[in-house]
């Protein structure tokens, strides 16, 4: 992140360190064999990690699939690469204005795993917003992990763009 002074604020929506130990019930048991079989296997079954198999967007290239598994398997996500493939970074530096929906039915937001992620942003962490929101109050059966921005979710989305514009020097 060498330009991460040119932000102005960060809105994360289902941000989280995605760590497996906090998820509950058998989401938790689903994401372990995910990452502990489903992608080695179809990395080298099919030469890249199949996320599409269980609905997480398209194939991913093996190596970004496995530090993905990698990151899940402890906390931090991303500063469990610290060192190692995230040489420099930004994360203890930055210090500005964050907001971090989640949503009541997320498997892998949960609010462990938003904690867990601020926690990395040690500035920004004693003084980030989070909002867990209700699909119900916004006239949702669901919402998910991924279901921010499905066209029904559109009740959401004034929230979101109030807060931008409030914190956002775009100019």
């Amino acid at each position: 992140m060498p330009n991460a002074a040119r932000l102005s604020s960060l809105l994360a929506v289902a941000g989280s360190s995605g760590c497996i130990a906090n998820m509950r019930g058998f989401y938790r048991l689903k994401a372990e064999l995910f990452m502990r079989a489903v992608i080695p296997v179809s990395n080298l079954v099919f030469g890249v990690s199949r996320t599409d198999l269980v609905g997480m967007g398209g194939p991913l290239p093996r190596v970004v699939g496995a530090q993905w598994a990698r990151w899940c398997r402890r906390s931090g996500y991303v500063e469990t690469g610290f060192g190692r493939e995230v040489r420099t970074h930004g994360y203890d530096i930055l210090d500005i204005p964050s907001l971090w929906l989640n949503a009541d039915d997320d498997d892998i937001a949960v609010i462990d795993n938003v904690d867990d992620m601020t926690r990395v942003f040690a500035k920004m962490a004693q003084h980030a917003e989070k909002r867990t929101l209700h699909p119900a109050a916004y006239g949702l059966k669901a919402i998910g992990h991924m279901g921010y921005f499905h066209r029904s979710a559109q009740g959401i989305w004034p929230s979101m763009v109030d807060w931008l514009e409030q914190h956002c020097n775009c100019s």
